[in-house]
């Protein structure tokens, strides 16, 4: 298993992850010489939603432009991460198991925490040996002890007290920040990880449903 963490600028993430796609595109070996690699990219949200489309439309561009063969992409948007309800990931699976019971894949790409929770809870009916790479993440989503041996993790890090410790060394008056936030599922997580940061530290304070 494999896993990059730290903070990085938005092209120093895309290549990270460029280079660990590459990798595992190399080292698939389930289609013969003669078919096309196929390559299933995972939307957390859809294509069009920023800033992951930014990462895919990177992924596809490298993908296209190296392939030393004929080349399948496959996109597809789970979508279910907009709503709470899980009720529409069965049926997704399901579909998914069969468009590729019969064409296997070389590599699954996913985009976004969403894709990643979605494939892994499914991957052992979708496509259980096929190599996999989670991307445009945070490292708390999939955790490196999660990763299985055909699994790596190109992930970021986001440092809440260094955030907060960087504003107050640029505006050393500041008494509050307020930080808002919705209702999703994604956006209920991420308050519940503030809530843990911030109630460790002495001098930093959460008040919600304000």
């Amino acid at each position: 298993m494999v896993s990059a963490y730290g903070h990085c600028s938005r092209m120093t993430f895309a290549r990270r992850l460029l280079v660990s796609a590459f990798v595992l595109l190399i080292a698939a070996t389930t289609a013969s010489a003669t078919e096309p690699k196929r390559v299933l990219l995972l939307h957390s949200f859809g294509p069009d939603f920023a800033p992951w489309n930014e990462y895919a439309k990177n992924i596809r561009a490298e993908l296209n432009r190296d392939a030393k063969g004929p080349m399948d992409i496959h996109e597809v948007s789970i979508a279910t991460a907009r709503f709470p309800e899980e009720t529409g990931e069965p049926p997704l699976a399901d579909y998914l198991h069969s468009l590729f019971a019969e064409h296997k894949l070389d590599l699954v790409i996913t985009i976004g925490a969403p894709a990643a929770r979605f494939f892994q809870k499914y991957r052992q009916q979708i496509s259980p040996a096929t190599p996999v790479m989670f991307t445009a993440l945070e490292q708390r989503r999939v955790p490196n002890a999660d990763l299985a041996a055909n699994e790596t993790s190109v992930a970021i890090k986001i440092d809440f007290i260094g955030i907060v410790e960087n504003i107050l060394k640029l505006l050393p008056e500041t008494n509050n920040i307020a930080v808002v936030i919705g209702n999703s599922p994604i956006e209920k997580y991420w308050l519940e990880q503030v809530r843990a940061v911030f109630s460790a530290c002495a001098w930093c304070e959460v008040a919600d449903n304000i």
